[in-house]
């Protein structure tokens, strides 16, 4: 039996006399999470403690039972039932009982053919590390030519709603990233296997929510790539995909300001200029913040994952079970310091900070920056227009010899906000169009100057209020992160606050011995006492800038 399993895969044993048995009640198709190789690998066969004969150890027992398995796995699994046979003719040697020295080197010389072989086929064959590679360019976004240009053809058509989301739409952009950027070198083979597709729709979702990429990977491979890290690499993805979202916009945001300064936003200064301003600081401050989670997250934690995965399953003795605990390992790596999940006892403590909650609020907190700063950009454009509708008024009727400017024209174009030089040259004791000044455009002058002014308020009350609630989040996050046992964790914390920008804010901290309910409603308002501290000095810093800006205009006037 023993010479039938570890040359030739089979388990002969009618009997059940063999310490390997084979897994008869496990049903392959029963788990959807399993199937195909991952489930022949670790259900097909088992090892029966209790069977191992004295003569040999459990150490012994376990190379046996992983050389037949091997063998087995090459034959099915694999295909290469032809290695398998020329193998056995070549290699098998005849064990007698009670030769313990031939045995133990018959074991081993199979042991070491027969671990070469599928480690050869898994990657020269089935292309392992290839494969592995391009989940790492693709769904972990390390192919960054290839994601900018993604991101730029599909950004109009994932802001409309998930439900007018088209899969041939996004197959043919997927195609046009490819093609335009280094993906296109990649083998074919591994081309095929990139998709595009939706997740499960939503009521109020857009494009953003649900769009991911999908790696399809064959068998033999799933006995490492398995169903539960197919879904690990789609959830790194899906975070990444939302950072990357809020760097996109931002960057958008900030180029369009930056061009708009040299022209639309600088014409309207003297009455825009201290918002922009501001404006132009919380997208930098957002657009570093963003910067550095990147980093961190493709650089510190992925870069770093691959570099040991790679050295793990390159080690001269190593079994496919070594491969497959070296990339369970590199994902649960990625995911737990990627995505800032607290580890040790904080893992199954209920005070753990949620990382992954805060950041999900601060993405979202810049998306709403992003958007009142798009809206200012529209206000002062259309403060640019006005102005401009003005002047070539006021040109054309001064050529003609009559008035520049009119009450009328007060009414239509709110020129109560015009600059000096427009009103120097406003007479308001004559119309060119009536002898006497009309009473209801005056009064709607004035209804037009004050939605103006609400409007302009309104969207100055939001951008601060944004600012400083994205600060004070950033400021529990980073007390939470410098507190972490994990010193990579606590290094993301420093990069972000080099300059000391921030107060971080440290929640929980020593609570006192009592009920659950006490304890929580003291972190509660620990919190709450925090939120406080951070907005208040928020408020106390705009104050001091303020007066700076006051003093300085005054100066200056």
């Amino acid at each position: 039996m023993l010479q039938h399993w570890i040359y030739d895969g089979e388990l002969e044993d009618p009997f059940l006399e063999f310490f390997v048995y084979e897994n008869r009640d496990a049903d392959m198709e029963s788990d959807p999470r399993r199937g195909g190789a991952t489930s022949v690998w670790e259900d097909k066969y088992r090892l029966k403690d209790s069977m191992i004969p004295t003569i040999i150890t459990q150490d012994f027992a376990k190379k046996v039972y992983l050389i037949g398995k091997s063998l087995n796995f090459i034959r099915y699994g694999c295909g290469d039932s032809a290695w398998v046979e020329n193998h056995s003719k070549s290699s098998m040697r005849e064990l007698r009982y009670g030769d313990t020295a031939t045995l133990e080197s018959s074991i081993d010389s199979a042991y070491k053919g027969t671990m070469a072989r599928l480690i050869h086929l898994m990657e020269d064959k089935f292309k392992l590390f290839e494969h592995l590679a391009a989940l790492k360019k693709y769904l972990l976004l390390g192919q960054g030519d290839f994601v900018a240009l993604l991101m730029e053809s599909l950004s109009t058509n994932l802001d409309r709603p998930a439900n007018s989301q088209y899969r041939h739409t996004l197959t043919a952009q997927l195609e046009h990233a490819i093609r335009n950027s280094n993906a296109q070198y990649d083998s074919p083979d591994v081309l095929r296997r990139l998709d595009a597709r939706m997740l499960e729709l939503s009521h109020g979702e857009i494009g953003w929510d649900v769009f991911t990429l999908e790696y399809r990977v064959d068998s033999p491979l799933d006995v490492i790539v398995t169903p539960w890290a197919s879904k690990q690499y789609l959830k790194v993805f899906n975070f990444l995909w939302r950072v990357k979202r809020v760097e996109f916009a931002l960057g958008s945001t900030w180029r369009r300001t930056m061009t708009g300064a040299r022209g639309v936003l600088g014409a309207v200064g003297d009455k825009v200029d201290g918002d922009w301003k501001n404006a132009r600081g919380g997208i930098a401050e957002m657009i570093h913040f963003v910067s550095q989670l990147q980093h961190y997250i493709l650089f510190e934690v992925i870069e770093a994952g691959w570099e040991g995965l790679q050295k793990a399953m390159r080690t001269p003795d190593a079994t496919l079970d070594t491969l497959i605990s070296a990339h369970k390992a590199y994902l649960t790596s990625i995911t737990r310091k990627g995505l800032l999940a607290p580890s040790g006892t904080q893992a199954h403590s209920s005070t753990a900070p949620d990382f992954t909650a805060q950041l999900h609020e601060l993405l979202k907190l810049m998306l709403a920056y992003k958007d009142a700063v798009d809206s200012l950009y529209s206000y002062s454009v259309a403060e640019f227009t006005r102005r401009q509708d003005l002047a070539a008024k006021i040109e054309t009727r001064t050529a003609a010899g009559t008035w520049g400017v009119t009450e009328k024209d007060d009414a239509d174009l709110g020129s109560s906000h015009m600059s000096g030089a427009h009103r120097s040259t406003r007479r308001p004791d004559r119309d060119n169009d009536s002898p006497i000044p009309p009473l209801l455009p005056l009064s709607n002058t004035g209804n037009t100057a004050a939605d103006e002014a609400a409007i302009l308020s309104s969207l100055r009350g939001r951008l601060q209020s944004l600012a400083s609630d994205f600060r004070v989040r950033v400021n529990i996050l980073l007390g939470d992160l410098a507190y972490q046992p994990d010193v990579d964790m606590r290094f993301l914390g420093v990069v972000m606050n080099f300059n000391d920008v921030y107060t971080p804010v440290r929640r929980g901290g020593r609570r006192r011995q009592g009920t659950a309910a006490g304890n929580a409603g003291g972190g509660r308002e620990q919190e709450r006492e925090g939120v406080d501290k951070g907005k208040q000095r928020e408020k106390g810093k705009r104050t001091r800038e303020d007066e700076a800006n006051g003093g300085a205009s005054s100066k200056e006037a």
